[in-house]
């Protein structure tokens, strides 16, 4: 099989198209001149007037891919080159395709490769080296790090990046704007807007829909009998509609057959025990009911709580070809309202500008192939001519109200999982960034690439489909988008004029990348765990357990001590901050278009996006060596701005998050993706006036395990704060020390 991105048009594909072709011009950056990514090297447009010490042939591409010579030109400035490497990448400024068009490729009449100098610092060319041990209490460990490295992380039990920027404000630290921090506030407000959006909308929406649909095949059963047919399009909407109708029960109960109401509670029973893999008394087959346990922000309230039981009957419960009455019966049900039928249309528009667009069939698809006169009433005039049709479009496939999504990862999940890769039963986080076409990933899964002989294979595939991917695929839903961002921070790293202009040592500032491209993934899956596919089928037993919540600690408020002595650092990322801005961008647009956010939220993520430009623009000017401090005075209201964003977003939200991301069906085992509290960053960088001074800043963290129960946040917390916590990845040994700074040792319950 290969990995494809669906085409088909969604209810929101029409301002989705204008919001990206909107967002991506106005973060365009504008820098001239030319210049490369991998080395040290000036262009200018087209050929110049005066040839040069080197020419060179400029290919244009689609990401790596070589498609046509285009022209050639000549090398105006060579820095820092030496022997014996021929090929130099080079990009517009430094920005990948997606920012002006065109990539190019510079192959070399000549040796001339880059040479990175050895990271080698000493404490007296470092300005403030005696403030960063005084005020963080540096160890011997860290300061090794830092000397031979230029960076290193720390554990902490911090929640929120504002507490770390207002630690550096107090004790006069220069700040690290790192693109965790940024993504991370994000995140938190993405987490924020859905679950109030699922409280105050989505839950009623549904409601109001099944309620349509239960009282009109209510009415048809008792008018025209409870044939099989009708009883299980019953049974179908009113399992969801019990827990959402909670605690009242489902209207006029008693007027349903007894066998209906048997299945009907059968059912229910199953999905509050959740207990694992059992033979579904609707479906006939075993379902795997542990995913009806609640978890992710569902937990916050009994209301998210039992939305969450509904939306995860309709992505577990689907119905096929042996159903194709049922499925008529209740698109028609659900068709006799127009008002409920666009309620259902806006809930699922929502859906899909999270998620994506399903595969599976919904009432939308379904509804184009029944006559607009077609109804409940005048059912038997249409009966045989819209089954049929149905059963030609069912084939292969499944209806559902609100089916879950294929994301990108899923599909490369199962693209690398058994039957695909035979033998290879749970995926790593590192097949995505593999897959993204990142090599540092494949340093780690070398014992893949060597136990599993398709596997290699499979990646290869997977990342020419990957390359292929439109502007349109990528910010076809703000899932993917998030993704497109991680792809952009992992492209980046490997930027060896960026390596240049922070000179830390390449293996953990690469190291570091994979851990914050996998961090924001799975906040990321942590939002919308009941929307997407995590199991292709099922199979095997699963238990639950319940430890109890140990709160973490919140760090104190010092007073100040001393003035800053450079105000600090941006991640010089420009073409990340750059897509992180579009994504923001499109986020808020595309919220603001569907009309169910407040103006506070929405407020929020504009605030947000003009932190993210300011600091997409400081990264350019690193990059090019133009930054002045004037540039930075944004880091002097980093705090204020961040806590007017965060104002409000209960403590909850900035947990460590816990997704389960993909399950299994031949072992039963659980893949787990999550991040633990933020970690907190060092590293040096060189000021305009040619001082190098210390930053210190958020980073993400992330944990991988695979295990047989599924947990809620409050579990993992527990399970975090442990006294034998899950161990994390074994990349981050190159830039993480053991030992907490001694200035936050009191905030760590470790």
């Amino acid at each position: 099989m290969v990995l494809r991105t669906s085409h088909k048009l969604g209810i929101v594909a029409a301002f989705i198209v204008g919001l990206i072709v909107a967002s991506i011009i106005a973060f365009i950056p504008q820098i001239t001149p030319l210049r490369y990514a991998e080395g040290y090297l000036e262009m200018t447009e087209g050929i110049p007037a005066t040839p040069s010490p080197a020419t060179v042939t400029i290919t244009k591409t689609t990401t790596q891919y070589v498609t046509e010579v285009v022209t050639e030109a000549s090398i105006i400035s060579v820095g820092r080159l030496a022997p014996p490497v021929k090929t130099v990448k080079t990009t517009y400024g430094s920005w990948p395709f997606e920012a002006i068009g065109t990539e190019y490729v510079v192959v070399l009449k000549g040796e001339l490769p880059v040479v990175l100098p050895p990271i080698h610092y000493n404490p007296e060319e470092i300005a403030n080296f005696d403030e960063l041990v005084d005020e963080l209490g540096l160890s011997g460990e860290h300061i090794r790090y830092l000397l031979s490295k230029g960076f290193f992380a720390a554990p902490s039990t911090l929640d929120n990046p504002v507490d770390l920027f207002e630690f550096n404000d107090f004790r006069g630290l220069p700040t690290y704007v790192t693109i965790d921090s940024m993504l991370y506030t994000y995140l938190l407000v993405l987490d924020h807007i859905l679950s109030s959006v699922e409280e105050e909308y989505l839950a009623y929406w549904l409601k109001e829909v099944l309620e349509e649909i239960y009282y009109n095949l209510l009415e048809y059963g008792l008018s025209h009998g409870f044939t099989e047919p009708v009883s299980r399009a019953l049974i179908y909407v009113s399992v969801p509609l019990y827990f959402l109708e909670y605690p009242k029960g489902l209207p006029d109960y008693d007027k349903l057959p007894l066998s209906v109401r048997k299945v009907i509670e059968d059912e229910v029973e199953l999905i509050n025990r959740h207990k694992g893999f059992v033979e579904s008394p609707f479906l006939g087959k075993v379902i795997d009911y542990s995913m009806f346990k609640v978890r992710g922000h569902y937990t916050r309230s009994e209301l998210l709580a039992n939305y969450f039981k509904a939306i995860t009957w309709f992505g577990e419960v689907g119905l096929n070809e042996g159903d194709v009455e049922s499925i008529a019966l209740i698109v028609l049900a659900l068709k006799s309202s127009a008002r409920t039928f666009k309620l259902w249309v806006k809930l699922n528009s929502v859906v899909t500008f999270v998620t994506g667009l399903p595969k599976d069939l919904t009432p939308q698809d379904i509804v184009k192939l029944m006559p607009e006169e077609a109804s409940l009433a005048n059912y038997d005039m249409f009966k045989d001519g819209v089954i049929t049709k149905i059963s030609r479009l069912l084939k292969g496939k499944k209806f559902s109200m609100l089916p879950r999504r294929e994301t990108l990862d899923f599909k490369i999940f199962k693209e690398l999982t058994h039957e695909e890769v035979h033998g290879r039963y749970l995926p790593k986080g590192l097949d995505i960034l593999a897959v993204l076409g990142y090599d540092r990933a494949l340093d780690y899964l070398s014992e893949d690439l060597n136990t599993y002989p398709e596997y290699g294979g499979k990646l290869n595939q997977l990342r020419e489909v990957i390359s292929n991917m439109s502007l349109s695929d990528w910010y076809g839903c703000i899932h993917t988008a998030i993704l497109y961002v991680d792809e952009g921070i992992v492209r980046e790293v490997d930027d060896a004029l960026i390596l240049n202009v922070i000179g830390v040592d390449k293996d953990a500032w690469e190291d570091r990348a994979l851990t914050t491209a996998l961090g924001s993934w799975s906040i990321s899956r942590h939002h919308i765990i009941p929307y997407v596919k995590q199991i292709p089928e099922y199979s095997l037993t699963m238990t639950i357990a319940t430890p109890t919540l140990i709160p973490p600690a919140t760090p104190p408020k010092p007073s100040p001590i001393r003035e800053k002595p450079h105000p600090g650092f941006v991640d010089p990322l420009p073409s990340a901050w750059s897509r992180l801005a579009i994504l923001v961008n499109i986020t808020l647009n595309g919220l603001k278009n569907l009309k169910i956010v407040s103006y506070g939220d929405l407020n929020r993520l504009s605030s947000l996006l003009e932190l993210i430009i300011a600091f997409r623009d400081i990264a350019v000017k690193e990059v090019k060596g133009e930054v002045n401090t004037s540039d930075l005075s944004i880091l002097n209201e980093l705090v204020p701005k961040l806590d007017e964003i965060l104002a409000g977003i209960e403590g909850v939200v900035l947990r460590p998050k816990d997704p389960d991301v993909f399950t299994s069906p031949y072992t039963g085992e659980i893949l787990f993706a999550e991040t633990g509290f933020l970690d907190v960053a060092v590293i040096l960088y060189r000021s305009n006036d040619g001082k190098i001074f210390g930053a210190v800043g958020p980073i993400l963290t992330y944990y991988e395990f695979k295990g047989t129960e599924r947990l809620t946040d409050e579990e993992w917390l527990t399970k975090l704060l442990s006294r034998s916590p899950p161990g994390l990845p074994i990349w981050v040994s190159s830039y993480r020390c053991v030992k907490p700074l001694t200035a936050f040792t009191s905030l760590f319950l470790g």
